[in-house]
């Protein structure tokens, strides 16, 4: 049978590990957020675009539609 010393140390260690595990797992849950934002920021943007685009393709005459200047 391993002596109480052992034990404490190996519990000890495993406690350890998984403070840090936990505080890892803080720090990238903290990234998924931040990233999560930053989509939501880019699809706005995205958004804004595609509506600028759509609204200057309806403003839009193509010149092959055009009457030539002689008719």
């Amino acid at each position: 049978m391993p002596d109480k010393n052992s034990l404490m140390d190996r519990i000890i260690t495993l406690e350890s590990a998984l403070m840090h595990l936990q505080h890892d797992l803080e720090k990238i849950g903290q990234v998924v957020l931040d990233q999560q934002k930053q989509i939501e920021q880019q699809q706005l943007q995205i958004d804004r675009f595609e509506e600028k685009i759509s609204q200057s393709q309806d403003e839009f005459i193509d010149p092959l539609d055009e009457k030539p200047p002689h008719y």
